[in-house]
């Protein structure tokens, strides 16, 4: 996937989750490519959001600067995730924290994926 916007820029928090389409999670990031602005938005978790001041020092927005996500479907939330491996963000279906979010948030946790 090509042309989407990489830079990160501050939005708005009191849109943010409309624009990602789901309230914000405590310790899982959330995204949305929207096609037709070429912008991928990142929901920041909330320990993210108490971590960082700035949610432009986190590494997802860090890794969304230097790199275009892998992204799997877009107009719709996706769950975020850091490959290491190759230093980039990616977008997954969002399905299965819908379907076990307790169950995701202690593995993610454990991975120290926030």
């Amino acid at each position: 996937m090509l042309g989407w916007s990489r830079m990160t820029d501050i939005v708005d928090p009191n849109k943010i989750e409309e624009i990602v389409g789901h309230r914000r999670m405590s310790v899982v990031h959330l995204g949305r490519a929207v096609s037709s602005e070429g912008i991928f938005y990142i929901l920041h978790s909330q320990r993210c959001v108490d971590r960082y001041p700035d949610l432009r020092d986190c590494p997802y927005s860090q890794l969304l600067d230097t790199n275009e996500p892998v992204i799997q479907t877009e107009d719709a939330v996706q769950t975020l995730y850091v490959d290491h491996k190759n230093k980039r963000l990616v977008a997954k279906d969002f399905a299965m924290i819908e379907a076990a979010p307790a169950t995701f948030s202690r593995y993610a946790t454990q991975l120290g994926r926030y």
